[in-house]
């Protein structure tokens, strides 16, 4: 047995040698942090599974930092407001009798205080109307929800649409509509603006239905028979994005292999005429007949986002291209352009022309190309530093690149519907997916306003180990912060559980010290 004074002279002694380092651990890990080198970006990153309820943010050690807890999986985006509060789109499931039921459904969208404690819940989930894929929080407070709106094929026909281009068992078209919503109390908040993509197709199927003409002639239209769908959801919205000083709105179509902006700075009224129509889009002119298969950039995107002010290439867009038929072969890539912006706020269109840029600057893709792949969700944000995250969310693989090509940080997710993963476990691999599917995983940079005043110390890591005697921060080495808390504990235990009574006899003393002695240094 240890000399209690012996002890406690070795335990002074080992905490002026400071806390040592955990980095050795990623060596051999399967989740978790898998790379992490000098230059990654300083922040800490959301990790909400694609399944599951719980909402992490971890650091770049891939240690907790705090949790949320919702009462229904992802719904699918998640974001960190300036004072510290979660913004969550969530899927309660069907809500209000409504027939809407499509991949990336959601129906409510939940912000949750720093501690947890839910302070605005609103449900946007009838047969009307329901949230899908993501929300854009606004600068005024308010909230941007992207959302699909149900029309009957009756309805679609009447428009225009061709019945030969909707496959049989589709009995409804869902249009993508974007409404702001202020919020009025704690479950409760009014639309004070919308827009429908109802509201600006081009058919030239039927001159005797409205709005007939040529889709090349009306460049921000949306052409009603451009495709053949199998599914209510034809054009799919994926992602929105909120840009204050020019008061746009630019949102991802994957099934035209495009991105669209339209305009924020008009009236509901003024939003449903051809004002409302789109200002830009750029990514497959295939979509409105200005261009041959040799023009396509875009391949079934995620994520367009522009780059916020501060960062390197602020202004420019950058989206995650999944590369579905990518004639080069199957990868994802991060396009980055500049698009044609005038200083009127308009963008450039010369003639019969296409929107700029012809070609793409590729900012992010992985050497080899084909072992970084995702063929739906992902999503990919410039970092302060000037570097790439980009998340491969159908397989929870986060990857944050250098401009010159050099992977910093990587992650594999070990949050799963089942649980979190064990140290040395892989997630369950499918065809095109693996359990630990994520949306998007975002990160913020340690200067985020949201983190002023926050308690940010690092707990246990995401992924599961092995119980590791004394490892009391949970950081999978026993060290000088264990043992600072150890000897703060000494004596009589006075609280269940008694943090520090390593051998369970209520009293922290000498034979627990020796315990903690025996264990230190990196846990097996």
């Amino acid at each position: 047995m240890l000399n209690t004074r012996c002890g406690l002279s070795i335990a002074c002694c080992l905490l002026s040698c400071g806390a040592g380092t955990a980095h050795g651990q990623l060596e051999g890990n399967t989740v978790g942090v898998l790379v992490h080198e000098a230059g990654t970006q300083p922040g800490y990153t959301l990790v909400d599974g694609l399944r599951t309820a719980d909402i992490y943010l971890i650091d770049n050690d891939g240690r907790i930092v705090n949790q949320w807890v919702s009462n229904h999986p992802a719904g699918n985006m998640v974001y960190i407001l300036d004072d510290g509060s979660l913004l969550r789109a969530s899927d309660p499931g069907p809500m209000n009798g409504t027939q809407i039921a499509q991949p990336g459904d959601g129906g409510l969208v939940e912000r949750f205080d720093w501690d947890g404690e839910v302070i605005w819940s609103f449900i946007y989930n009838d047969p009307e109307a329901r949230q899908h894929h993501d929300i854009q929080p606004m600068p005024n407070g308010n909230v941007l929800i992207l959302a699909w709106e149900y029309h009957t094929l009756e309805e679609a026909i009447e428009m225009g649409r061709d019945p030969a281009t909707v496959d049989p068992g589709v009995d409804h078209l869902l249009a993508e509509r974007i409404v702001e919503v202020q919020p009025t109390g704690p479950t409760s908040g009014e639309v004070v603006w919308s827009w429908s993509s109802w509201d600006h197709h081009v058919q030239d199927h039927d001159p005797s239905k409205p709005d007939y003409g040529a889709p090349a002639d009306h460049p921000g239209r949306i052409d009603f028979n451009y495709l053949q769908t199998n599914r209510p959801d034809w054009l799919h919205a994926n992602s929105i994005d909120y840009h204050p000083e020019l008061d746009q709105i630019l949102i991802s179509i994957p099934r035209f292999r495009e991105i669209w902006i339209i305009d924020h700075d008009l009236s509901t009224a003024e939003a449903a005429t051809e004002a409302g129509d789109l200002i830009y889009r750029w990514g497959n002119p295939q979509a409105h007949a200005r261009g041959g298969p040799e023009d396509q950039i875009l391949w079934g995107q995620h994520d367009a986002l522009w780059i916020p002010e501060g960062r390197p290439g602020a202004g420019n867009i950058t989206v995650y291209n999944n590369g579905n038929d990518r004639p080069e072969g199957t990868y994802s890539t991060v396009e980055e352009i500049t698009p044609p912006l005038l200083e009127d706020g308009t963008y450039e269109l010369i003639g019969d022309d296409t929107y700029g840029p012809p070609k793409t600057d590729t900012c992010f893709i992985y050497d080899p190309p084909t072992d970084f792949f995702s063929s739906f969700i992902s999503g990919a944000t410039r970092m302060p530093n000037g570097n790439t995250l980009a998340c491969a969310g159908g397989r929870g693989y986060v990857v944050e690149m250098t401009p010159d090509g050099d992977v910093v940080w990587e992650y594999r997710s070990p949050v799963t519907p089942a649980g979190r993963l064990m140290q040395g476990e892989l997630p369950q691999q499918g065809t095109t997916s693996s359990s630990n599917q994520m949306f998007r995983c975002p990160r913020y940079p340690d200067t985020h306003a949201g983190f002023i005043g926050k308690d940010l110390t690092p707990g246990a890591y995401l992924e599961l180990y092995p119980d590791c005697t004394g490892d009391f921060d949970g950081n999978r080495i026993v060290d000088g912060a264990d043992l600072t808390v150890f000897l703060g504990n000494w004596g009589l235990c006075t609280e269940d559980p008694c943090l520090g009574d390593l051998n369970e006899d209520g009293i922290i003393d000498g034979a627990d010290l020796t315990a903690l002695l025996g264990s230190w240094g990196l846990c097996p």
